[in-house]
């Protein structure tokens, strides 16, 4: 068994290390696309609200508040967006291949894993230059990206295998995803809601992740109790009913795929 769930561990890697490489192939600036893409999103926002629109919040640091929105909802987006074309994308490994399928879903969020971590430490870096200081409270980033990694897994998981029985998810996605973003506190702040929309706002993982990364890096944001239950709690059971799903649907992927 132990043997077992090496190869299938060995495999996942080689599966994200091959996808990471396929996407930065070509690319003139490889991997730094990972961090191109929320940087000029944050300065096209921060530029456009604080100049036309009258910046949202207190923050004396709107463009550092609205990147790190980015670099959440971005790994997010991507990730789904990758995950719809997992399995029929290998149509060869789902029919002739016997291995828990899961993995390759996996192996394509793993592959992201770049997109969120770099970004990241740049973040880390420009905290200094907003003279932000570090504090103990920073501990927490770890909570939340393993709160964010499992939350956008159990959506991979379901966009999947829904993709096998119905193409239209490719389409549907984009604009879930949309609608999703303006109810997400990315370029506003959650103080700047009216108070009955924020306690419903924090029934959204996003919303949580977002507000909580915020808290404890910015000082800035909702660092509340359902950081710690609703959301956490929210995102366990979405992932094991989306798992369970999964499972069940993938006794007919072969006939169907």
């Amino acid at each position: 068994m132990d043997k077992q769930r090496s190869i299938y561990f060995q495999l996942m890697v080689y599966l994200a290390l091959r996808d990471i490489k396929i996407r930065y192939k070509q690319a003139v600036f490889g991997i730094a696309w990972a961090v191109v893409n929320p940087l000029f999103q944050a300065l096209a926002i921060s530029f456009i609200f604080s100049h036309y629109l009258g910046q949202p919040g207190k923050s004396s640091y709107y463009f550092l508040f609205v990147y790190t929105g980015f670099i959440f909802w971005n790994f997010f987006v991507q990730s789904l967006n990758a995950s719809v074309y997992t399995l029929v994308g290998n149509a060869d490994l789902v029919t002739k291949a016997v291995f828990p399928k899961e993995i390759l879903v996996y192996s394509t969020l793993l592959s992201k894993v770049p997109d969120l971590i770099i970004p990241m430490i740049l973040l880390l870096f420009l905290l200094p230059f907003y003279h932000i200081p570090f504090t103990i409270a920073m501990l927490w980033l770890p909570y939340f990206l393993v709160v964010q990694f499992l939350f956008t897994l159990s959506l991979c998981l379901l966009f999947a295998w829904l993709n096998v029985y119905f193409r239209d998810i490719t389409a549907l996605i984009p604009l879930v995803t949309m609608v999703w973003l303006f109810l997400t506190p990315i370029a506003y702040s959650m103080d700047s809601m009216p108070q009955i929309y924020r306690s419903i706002s924090f029934f959204n993982p996003m919303t949580g992740i977002v507000e909580g990364v915020r808290a404890v890096l910015l000082g800035e944001g909702n660092f509340a109790s359902n950081n710690f239950f609703v959301l956490p709690t929210l995102v366990i059971a979405l992932f094991f009913f989306n798992f369970i799903l999964f499972k069940k649907a993938e006794k007919g992927f072969a006939d169907t795929i």
